[in-house]
């Protein structure tokens, strides 16, 4: 059944998906026949306080470490005489920790976009392929006998992980007088790339993918401004954890409703919202209702409230089948970012962000029925820039991990997932 469903993903979806990259583009141009390129490497060093993000843990809590991350980014563009567009991206970044090798990792980010025009109707086509060589495993944490792993709650410990993602949107899009149509596809595939330890608690190893299409219809009700409808159908499948005994495969549709454009005092809205009706598979916890229901969102809200200060806004929820397989949960993240440009060199940038993730109900994990967690992103950030080619940035995160509920009836799992870290860094970024 996966086989054929990837068949199917590939057919259904053709080209498409944005790449996951991390870094900003460079500024630097130059010209080869019809193509420009862009290229700049960066070179960072950070303090990190805790850097297995784990709690209680001996040999891994509150482990102090310094470490710098080297990478480049170049993007090659093609714009042809018929208005088409070509654009491919290679974005590698190396990560090197002081206080063990088993932290290194390299994260390379593929990315290719096609945009052109055909049968009246514009085509924004993204593909993108994430790989990352790092831990062969993510670390098995004890703490009162109980062995368990962090990546519910410690997304660096995922992000170092060994995997493969692919992903691709696909966009196309026709207007005429007042109206808009929209057809959308939309596609990820992630593979770990971790072995099985042996050891009961062992959980980061199975792969997963999500899959929808569907439509959206716009008018515009008001200059620049467009109501929207649409519908998304889709499909989402998670590997089998030979440690678990459930699985929970399912098909969605969404139904939506949002609103797209320019509204008054320089502000940007793209904001689609609704209900979303799962059906799962056979292979769930005997107590787990294999029809479900909630709502899903996603939106992006920007401000130029003068030429020096920029708020931006963006969020989004959504059900996701667990890393760790034999799981299913609501996952919900919101960011605020606030910009303040001193001159032309100087600027200033502050962001709040907040990640909620909730088991759904009657999945049972332990002796709790339901838990969930929240993790708090904080950001500092200063930039400087001294010309064309050299830019520089210095930056604090501060990430809190809270458990809303108890992991076990003792409580003590629970506390050893619970984590502060603070991450220091200095960056500077040459473009030729």
């Amino acid at each position: 059944m996966k086989l054929t469903k990837l068949t199917a993903l590939g057919l259904c979806l053709a080209l498409g998906a944005a790449a996951y990259a991390d870094t900003a583009p460079s500024t630097s141009n130059s010209a080869l026949g019809t193509w420009s390129f862009n290229t700049s490497v960066t070179a960072k060093a950070f303090y990190d306080t805790n850097a297995w993000q784990a709690a209680y843990t001996p040999g891994l809590a509150d482990v102090h470490t310094f470490g710098a991350a080297v990478g480049a980014n170049i993007k090659a563009t093609d714009k042809l005489p018929c208005g088409s567009q070509l654009i491919f991206t290679y974005v590698p970044t190396a990560y090197i920790y002081g206080a063990t090798s088993n932290l290194n990792y390299l994260n390379q980010t593929f990315g290719a976009e096609e945009k052109f025009d055909a049968a009246g109707f514009k085509w924004d086509l993204n593909q993108g392929l994430v790989w990352v060589a790092g831990q062969s495993s993510m670390p098995i944490y004890n703490d009162a006998g109980t062995t368990f792993t962090p990546g519910f709650t410690a997304p660096a410990e995922q992000a170092r992980t060994n995997q493969l993602v692919w992903s691709e949107t696909t966009d196309v899009s026709k207007t005429w007088d007042k109206y808009l149509l929209e057809f959308r596809s939309y596609g990820i595939y992630q593979n770990f790339e971790s072995y099985h330890s042996g050891v009961t608690g062992f959980d980061n190893c199975t792969d997963r993918y999500d899959v929808n299409a569907g439509a959206d219809v716009g008018y515009e009700a008001f200059k620049d401004i467009y109501g929207l409808v649409g519908f998304r159908v889709g499909d989402q499948w998670q590997g089998v954890n030979p440690l678990k005994s459930t699985q929970y495969t399912n098909d969605y549709a969404r139904l939506l409703a949002g609103v797209r454009g320019k509204l008054p005092y320089n502000i940007t809205v793209d904001v689609l919202a609704g209900p979303e009706f799962a059906r799962y598979y056979e292979g769930v916890a005997s107590n787990f209702h294999r029809d479900q229901s909630s709502w899903w969102y996603q939106g992006v809200v920007g401000w130029d409230a003068t030429k020096t200060d920029n708020l931006a806004a963006s969020f989004i929820r959504w059900n996701q089948v667990a890393s760790t397989g034999g799981d299913d949960y609501q996952d919900a993240i919101t960011s605020l970012k606030y910009t303040h440009k001193f001159s032309s060199k100087w600027s200033a940038d502050v962001t709040l962000a907040q990640e909620y993730r909730s088991y759904l109900p009657e999945i049972t994990n332990a002796t709790q029925a339901h838990q969930s967690y929240t993790l708090y992103y904080p950001t500092l950030g200063v930039n400087y820039i001294q010309d064309k080619h050299l830019s520089y940035r210095a930056a604090w995160t501060w990430t809190s991990c809270q458990a809303d509920n108890p992991k076990s009836t003792t409580g003590v799992l629970s506390d050893a997932q619970e984590f502060h870290e603070n991450n220091i860094s200095i960056q500077a970024t040459y473009a030729f």
